[in-house]
This record gives structure tokens, sequence and C-alpha cells, in this order.
């Protein structure tokens, strides 16, 4: 019973600590899309940060994925069951934001 305890409780610290992130289904105008839903928690006016993604191969040959920040930050809009809707208030271009890059909400 201890051991389970002491698991749960890792678990739950180490969840806290780690920050909600989802894939960029669609990138137009100002207007980005997000794999995320309501159950994700996201609400209107949340603040999200826009990552872009690249592609690595690691000593093994082995697909690894790197983030690189950006400056924008987008609005939520509109939370769907099954997506988010947001607003980064520029045009999405400029950046060269695209599907599969990712949010993240610290």
């Amino acid at each position: 019973t201890r051991l389970l305890q002491q698991a749960s409780r890792d678990v739950n610290k180490s969840l806290a600590c780690a920050p909600f992130m989802a894939k960029i289904r669609q990138a137009s105008g100002r207007r980005l899309v997000i794999d995320a839903g309501t159950a994700s928690g996201i609400r209107p006016g949340d603040q999200l940060s826009v990552y872009r993604t690249s592609t690595q191969f690691d000593a093994r040959q082995q697909i690894t994925t790197q983030l690189h920040r950006t400056p924008i930050q987008a609005m939520v809009k509109q939370v769907q069951p099954d997506m988010v809707i947001a607003d980064t208030g520029v045009l999405n271009s400029h950046f060269s934001i695209q599907q599969d890059d990712v949010i993240i909400v610290w």
C-alpha cells in the first residue's frame, strides 16, 4: 500500500511539472486550429506559446523532434469538443507557422 501511495505521489509530481502541449492542425491567416478540445482544460482567453518543430536524427539515426520558440503568443477564441481555435494577431506565414508545429501552455 505504501509503495502504491508513493508511486501515486511521484506520478502527480511529474505531471504537475509538465506543460500542456498540442499540435497545430492548421495555420491560416492569423488563425490556428489546435489538436485539443474541451477535455484539455484550455479556455477562451488563455495565452498559448507557439513553437516551430524540426526533425533531427540522434546518434542511432532515430528521429527526434526539436522545438524552437517563436515570438508568437496565440489567444484562445473558441474551445470545441475536439479542437481549439486561437488568434495569433499576426500572419502565420510571416513566421512560417504550419501544421504539426506545437503550442505550449506553461
